[in-house]
């Protein structure tokens, strides 16, 4: 059974319990105990609430030090989260700056590539377009050609005619100019 406060208030023990409930222990009042409740055989009623009281300060002094361990863990606690935080936010830094990199080197790359790949392009272009003159250039040879080959044909069908016309001519000439012989 906890006791009230106005019944504490009035034992002899009142101004430590005053100093707890943050009143002041310099002027203790004493006024006559009147209990509740009857106190059990063999004991009074200053014994009950005495027993009460001690049980409260002993409960009061163990949550005092459990409070005190909770502080110190948290504080430990705070600590390596603390210790946490910092190393994460160097490797956060650390990461950021070697994204940085690899983004300037990736833009880098990008803009190489695209140079290449313009070159490549104004090459391919160029080759392209040469390629196309020499199909047209070796078309024209080729109709050239086709026709000196014609040309060529008809100037030899004619230099073999004439030939053998000149063969017959000079046979005959040299047989008429010769005497036959028997």
């Amino acid at each position: 059974m906890m006791p009230r406060f106005q019944d504490v208030q009035n034992l002899e023990y009142a101004p430590r319990a005053m100093s707890f409930a943050g009143g002041s222990n310099t002027s203790p009042r004493r006024v006559d105990f009147q209990p509740r409740d009857e106190a059990p055989e063999g004991m009074s009623a200053l014994d009950v609430v005495g027993n009460d009281y001690l049980d409260v300060s002993d409960t009061i002094q163990k949550a005092t030090r459990t409070i005190e361990e909770l502080v110190k863990r948290n504080q430990a606690l705070r600590a390596d989260a603390d210790a946490a935080v910092s190393h994460l936010r160097k490797e956060l830094s650390a990461e950021r700056e070697h994204s940085g990199k690899l983004e300037k080197d990736v833009g880098s790359l990008q803009l190489k590539h695209s140079n290449a790949s313009e070159a490549y392009e104004r090459r391919l272009f160029g080759l392209e377009s040469e390629k196309r003159d020499l199909a047209d250039r070796l078309q024209k040879v080729e109709e050239s050609l086709d026709l000196a080959n014609q040309w060529l044909e008809f100037l030899s069908s004619n230099v073999r005619m004439q030939l053998s016309d000149a063969v017959k001519k000079s046979d005959q000439l040299f047989k008429d100019r010769l005497p036959v012989v028997q």
